[in-house]
């Protein structure tokens, strides 16, 4: 399929000298809205207008003080996409080689360096020593987070993509990136009977890739039921309302009872993010070559009970963990987003301005509402005006 030509925004007059940012002041907060200095950029680097930056659940984590090291304050949002306001002399092409300018939306990434062992070995490169910024550019209110009216990056391992999709497509392309991996890590196989752990936007996106990769019956456990909804949209089959089935007993045998013969599914993707589900899951594999890829837990969280023996031995079962993204996962995403196969236009259900940071937070972190409606993914929104 031919790409579509970008459509531009155009960049009119001068960059400004500053820019507001919600900045995280402390663990637990509060956000303030800042005015920061923009900064000169070097050959390499480039300053970006931001279009949405998404709020991922690790935001909520790093917000409760789960994410080891994080300091404070910092400008949160690592799921953006943003037109190009300025660039460095040396920038002309994004990272496949096309042509870009001021004005073409792009999908930015600072990425490892792809020569130190980390790099090399696979999958390791969040590890990288040498992924960092340009010298002098350090966290804290440095304009290197989303959630800001512009963006600025320095950094000999910046990747750029250009994009023809629209902006609250594009911004899921780093979330989308996980989930690709996570399908590459499960080898998945034509027709496999698989099932979702999660309704969040990581379980939605994932049960999406699963079924663009071949899936079979595509089984999807998670709640609040109005995200629910979604999922048939994305090629899901059958769907248990955690809510509706509170017990863990049940739903297994809820799964089972889908699954052919009621030996359980080939495959478990689990995308919740509580240690206790991948526990629950495990329960929903076959005997015999079945598997299970967590993707959700990004922190300690916690723990959950493991028979070693009937969990995994007995079932010859493979249970898979997955982190750490690279740019093949990242092109393929952008790649599939910008198809358009699945109505991922839908995901993006809230728009928040700078102001509302803290209501998005809190809405991850309690009961996943904001301003009376169920959210799947917010977005932080630099042009929005708080409503007085």
């Amino acid at each position: 399929m031919p790409r579509i030509a970008p459509q531009p925004m155009t960049i009119t007059g001068v960059v400004p000298r500053v820019a507001r940012a919600a900045v995280l002041t402390a663990q637990g907060g509060p956000f303030v809205t800042r005015t920061l200095p923009i900064p000169e950029i070097g050959p390499r680097g480039v300053v970006l207008k931001m279009a949405l930056g998404g709020v991922c659940a690790t935001d909520a984590h790093i917000f409760q003080g789960d994410w080891p090291g994080f300091t404070f304050p910092a400008i949160l949002g690592h799921e953006n996409c943003a037109w190009i306001a300025r660039l460095g002399a040396d920038v002309t092409v994004d990272f496949l080689g096309e042509p870009i300018g001021p004005g073409d939306l792009v999908i930015p990434r600072v990425a490892g360096c792809g020569r130190c062992w980390y790099c090399l070995c696979g999958g390791a490169m969040r590890w990288c020593p040498n992924r960092r910024l340009a010298p002098g550019v350090t966290p804290g209110e440095s304009l290197i987070g989303g959630w800001a009216e512009y963006m600025v990056l320095d950094s000999e391992t910046l990747q750029m993509f250009r994009t023809t999709a629209p902006p609250e497509v594009a911004v899921l392309t780093e979330p989308m990136a996980t989930c690709v991996g996570g399908i590459e890590r499960a080898a998945l196989r034509l027709c496999e009977t698989v099932v979702v752990q999660g309704a969040g936007p990581i379980g939605l996106l994932t049960a999406a890739c699963a079924r663009l990769a071949g899936a079979g019956k595509l089984i999807l456990v998670g709640g609040p039921a109005d995200r629910l909804t979604l999922a048939g949209e994305f090629g899901v089959d059958h769907t248990i309302d955690i809510d509706a089935v509170p017990d863990p007993a049940e739903r297994v045998r809820q799964v089972r009872a889908l699954t052919p013969r009621g030996f359980g599914a080939d495959l478990v993707l689990g995308c919740v993010g509580h240690p206790a589900a991948v526990g629950e899951g495990l329960q929903y594999v076959r005997p015999g070559t079945a598997r299970m890829v967590e993707i959700g837990n990004a922190t300690g969280g916690g723990s959950f009970p493991l028979r070693p023996s009937p969990d995994l031995v007995y079932k010859n079962t493979t249970l898979h963990g997955f982190w750490g993204t690279t740019t093949e996962h990242w092109i393929s995403a952008l790649r599939v987003l910008e198809r358009g196969a699945l109505p991922f236009q839908k995901v993006v259900t809230h728009r928040l301005p700078l102001e509302r940071a803290g209501d998005a937070i809190a809405a991850l972190n309690g009961g996943y509402r904001v301003d009376g409606r169920t959210a799947l993914k917010i977005a932080i929104d630099p042009a929005l005006t708080a409503a007085r």
